[in-house]
């Protein structure tokens, strides 16, 4: 019983293996549509595109966050205020605005059309290591070094 199990188990795994490398044994190449010009002056934490997948937010260890068209690669803007890298940079539901949290103990909501900064968010004790909007962009969640999860009010 206990080698007829084995056999099936590695009977999956082969096949899991032919489905996932195809059936010459490797994996496909792809090459990128669009490449980023350099554009941060440190290295690139996250990316993520708006909700018309019309743009791009980075957030960098130099301190800011760049949008970008995703056609043409072309930087729109840059969000300066944090003192420190950041971490994460995210489009609320609507697109209408722009969340960014930051090793300098803060998150800020930014307007995602021009870069204008909305508020400051400076309750948490530590690295504010993730924000994201909730769906009907009407609230924030952040986390924190400090072992805090912080809900805003955005309205």
């Amino acid at each position: 019983m206990r080698k007829q199990f084995c056999a099936v188990i590695a009977l999956c795994i082969i096949l899991f293996n032919m489905n996932l490398y195809g059936q010459g044994g490797h994996v496909e190449e792809y090459s990128p549509t669009l490449i980023l010009p350099i554009g941060h002056t440190n290295a690139i934490n996250t990316v993520e595109f708006s909700p018309d997948d019309q743009y791009l937010v980075t957030s960098s260890y130099d301190k800011s966050c760049k949008v970008w068209s995703a056609k043409s690669g072309v930087e729109l803007f840059t969000m300066y205020g944090h003192s420190a890298t950041v971490n994460t940079a995210c489009y609320s539901n609507s697109g209408k605005y722009i969340a960014t949290s930051s090793n300098d103990g803060t998150a800020r909501i930014w307007s995602g059309t021009t870069a204008r900064q909305i508020h400051t968010l400076s309750s948490h004790k530590a690295n504010v290591r993730s924000a994201k909007f909730s769906f009907d962009d009407q609230y924030l969640v952040t986390a924190s070094f400090d072992s805090t999860a912080r809900v805003w009010s955005v309205a």
